[in-house]
């Protein structure tokens, strides 16, 4: 398999392509493009293509190209290479009188075939097909074409055509429209126009003069008429308190009085009635009487619109009120949630206290007053999704509660594995925090009261954040999110290390530590961008930190801007030049070759990007693979 070259080879002038055998292959197995070489196994020749055809640069008996074309006599141009021109050339030739021997250069009919005739010949043909008259008569064609040429002016109402194929001139008049009172036709030369009576009309013509005579000598009006003007004095008057319709389909007229009330005031606007409602008064005329509305009881008196009443006193005599209403508003108008001070709803005792329900604004919360003394708010049972109380809470009865939380953790896991024997002391002490940087003992004692630990105390120190013992601690777990430093001895079991076991250090491993710096650590681990730089010697490498070493990426050869610029800027942030490149098909995954370039897309010297430029677009897409020697070994170079 061949590697692919996917850009130009530039052997500069010093280079050699020696030991260089052309492809072996026919013309019609080679791909044809402009500009290849081959060796035609068929032809036993070489051959190039030209951009059309397959053109041979020699062959097997030594036979060469045209190296030059030079111009003869009567000639120009010619060239060494390329395509040569040649010229006829009349500066070369000179003016003189043709004899009967000289000869013209000639053309077959079909310009196929070049021949000489001479002068004698010349003029015998001429003789023999040329006519010669001095006749000053026009022709008949000529006349013609005259006189078409005259009546090429302006008409109007007539259209004139020569045609010079027949020597013929047409003349065609426009139709003239004729339109009534209802549709029209066209009037062409020649034809008649009929001009019709109508109903009581006749039509007569005599000479050059049309009379038109009505013969209907009724001078009364249809009934139809009559109705249509009667019927306009209605439609077209002003009407007061009456509708008056005329009716043309069956000719009648429609009136329709008004509906009025049996009232001597027969004016019912809605000025007069708001005069009216102003002015009501009893019928007795005197002054601060009772105004009754409806004749019974059972009457309802329905109010569109909004009811406002501005006296100080409103009484409600009825046993029931419905309000449509979601809420309620009292003392409305006031600014202020002070003015609004013992504003409440009462309930009237009789002989005994009234009951009120008041807004306490001093407090921000509602009062219940029996008579004058405020009372709690008592009820027999409150039923209720949620309460919310933020004060304390007094039971005098038993408390029963499906599920009872401290501070959001269910009370069973606070007091679980809790026993309290002694009234005296608190199985949980709580130590408020102060402002002084002290700590606070924890002192532990027997059921005789008497000390456990004389020498010491367990303490917590707030300032730091730190619980001292005085001896050990022993617990059958410890987990510890933070670091442990441990100044004396760590000693334990078995240790794991993020979930793994960790093997016993042999001593044959020590030799494995031999070369490492002083200073290197167990856990110190290089990052990416120490592992790109290559220069740290104190820190380990992962095998995630080495991977960041290298870049990859793939070149997709559809994308519109790489086919129409053939090459593509890849990004790679490894911060040197120091870098390896290798190409590779993603289809066939063979190794393929272009021009690699340390720079941006527009020529600058990069150390995070690379340009990769193609000759042609590749058949695939081209996978990218970069790998930084940043740090390398720097090796010697001789020059012998």
């Amino acid at each position: 398999m061949a590697i692919p070259i996917l850009n130009h080879l530039d052997l500069r002038s010093v280079s050699e392509l020696r030991n260089a055998i052309l492809h072996k292959t026919t013309d019609s197995s080679a791909s044809n493009v402009e500009g290849k070489i081959i060796y035609d196994t068929g032809a036993n020749k070489i051959k190039f293509y030209d951009g059309s055809q397959w053109q041979t640069l020699g062959t097997s008996d030594a036979t060469g190209d045209i190296e030059g074309v030079v111009a003869g006599t009567g000639l120009s141009g010619g060239a060494t290479s390329g395509t040569a021109t040649l010229n006829i050339d009349i500066s070369e030739f000179s003016a003189v009188t043709p004899a009967s021997g000289d000869s013209f250069l000639t053309l077959d009919s079909d310009g196929s075939t070049e021949q000489l005739t001479t002068v004698s010949a010349l003029q015998t043909y001429m003789q023999n097909n040329l006519t010669f008259t001095t006749d000053t008569n026009l022709t008949e064609e000529e006349v013609e074409d005259f006189v078409g040429g005259m009546l090429g002016g302006t008409e109007t109402g007539i259209t004139v055509t020569y045609q010079d194929s027949t020597g013929d001139i047409d003349f065609v008049v426009a139709d003239t429209t004729v339109a009534g009172d209802s549709g029209s036709t066209g009037i062409t030369p020649g034809d008649t126009l009929t001009i019709a009576g109508g109903t009581n009309v006749t039509t007569a013509m005599s000479g050059d003069t049309l009379t038109i005579t009505a013969t209907d000598t009724n001078t009364q009006l249809s009934t139809e008429q009559v109705q249509d003007i009667v019927g306009a004095m209605f439609t077209g008057n002003t009407e007061t308190r009456i509708t008056a319709t005329y009716q043309d389909g069956d000719g009648t007229i429609d009136l329709v009085v008004n509906d009025m009330t049996a009232n001597d005031n027969d004016d019912v606007s809605n000025a007069n009635l708001l005069t009216a409602l102003a002015n009501l008064e009893s019928s007795g005329g005197a002054s601060n009487e009772n105004i009754t509305i409806g004749t019974d009881s059972g009457d309802t008196i329905v109010i569109t619109g909004n009811l406002q009443v501005s006296g100080t006193t409103t009484t409600v005599n009825s046993t029931t009120v419905n309000l449509n209403d979601h809420n309620i508003v009292l003392d409305s108008g006031n600014s202020t949630s002070a003015v609004i001070d013992g504003a409440g709803i009462t309930l009237e005792g009789g002989s005994g206290d009234d009951a009120t329900f008041t807004y306490n604004a001093s407090t921000n919360a509602f009062d219940f007053k029996l008579g004058s003394s405020f009372e709690d708010i008592k009820a027999a049972k409150f039923t209720g999704t949620e309460l919310d109380i933020s004060g304390n809470v007094d039971v005098d009865g038993t408390l029963e509660a499906d599920a009872i939380t401290v501070n959001g953790t269910a009370l069973n896991s606070v007091i679980a594995g809790v026993t309290v024997s002694n009234a005296t002391l608190a199985a949980t002490v709580t130590v408020t925090d102060s402002t002084a940087n002290t700590a606070f003992p924890l002192v532990f004692h027997n059921e005789s009261n008497a000390l456990l630990d004389d020498t010491g105390t367990l303490t917590y120190n707030p300032s730091s954040g730190k619980l001292v013992a005085p001896g050990e601690i022993e617990a059958a777990s410890l987990d510890i999110s933070g670091n442990v430093d441990v100044d004396g001895t760590l000693e334990t079991d078995a240790l794991t290390i993020n979930g793994t076991a960790s093997v016993a250090f042999e001593s044959g491993d020590h030799s494995k530590l031999d070369g490492i710096a002083s200073g290197a650590t167990a856990n110190s681990a290089a990052s990416a961008a120490e592992v790109q730089t290559g220069t740290n010697t104190t820190k380990f490498v992962t095998p995630d930190t080495l991977a960041a070493k290298s870049v990859h990426a793939t070149i997709d050869v559809s994308d519109s801007n790489f086919t129409s610029n053939l090459y593509a800027e890849i990004t790679h942030s490894l911060g040197t030049e120091d870098i390896v490149v290798q190409l590779f098909d993603s289809s066939s995954k063979q190794q393929v070759y272009a021009d690699i370039a340390r720079t941006d897309k527009a020529g600058s010297a990069s150390t995070s990007k690379i340009k990769v430029s193609f000759s042609a677009a590749p058949s695939n897409d081209i996978e990218v693979l970069i790998t930084s020697i940043k740090g390398s070994t720097a090796g010697s170079v001789a020059y012998n």
